[in-house]
């Protein structure tokens, strides 16, 4: 990952010697690009770590992750999953076999396509940028 890809309240995984693989939330980037994470997995909630850009890497948008927040799927389009956030309707849609997406953000009278969305920073910082506006995602 590259630190411009990374903003503070991006969730990504992070690879720790002890703990192992886990999520965890962007608090601080320096610089350097080094980090400041929030630990979110079950054992070290809350937990604050210290990482560089080596130790960490993108979520895949996945279906779970979707339907666990907030998204619902379209009845009619087994690919498509819409959320309607703060004024603004998020449509994802599955392309290449469910590794990338097709992201979608309207809001009248604006709309905005993203093609190739492959993992949750993408689809959180692009939210933020029409929007402005943090989108929850939950693990």
């Amino acid at each position: 990952m590259k630190p411009t890809e990374l903003r503070i309240g991006n969730i990504i995984g992070v690879t720790h010697e002890e703990w192992g693989d886990m999520p965890a939330v962007v608090t601080s980037i320096n610089e350097q690009g080094d980090l400041c994470l929030r630990c979110l997995g079950e054992i070290y909630t809350n937990e604050e770590y210290e990482c560089t850009l080596s130790e960490v890497y993108p979520i895949p948008i996945r279906e779970g992750l979707l339907l666990k927040s907030g998204f619902q799927k379209c009845v009619h389009t087994s690919n498509r999953y819409d959320l309607y956030k703060d004024g603004f309707l998020i449509t994802l849609f599955t392309c290449t076999k469910g590794e990338t997406w097709l992201l979608s953000i309207k809001s009248f009278p604006s709309s905005f396509e993203f093609h190739g969305a492959k993992y949750i920073n993408d689809l959180q910082n692009t939210f933020h940028l029409i929007a402005n506006k943090e989108l929850q995602i939950i693990l």
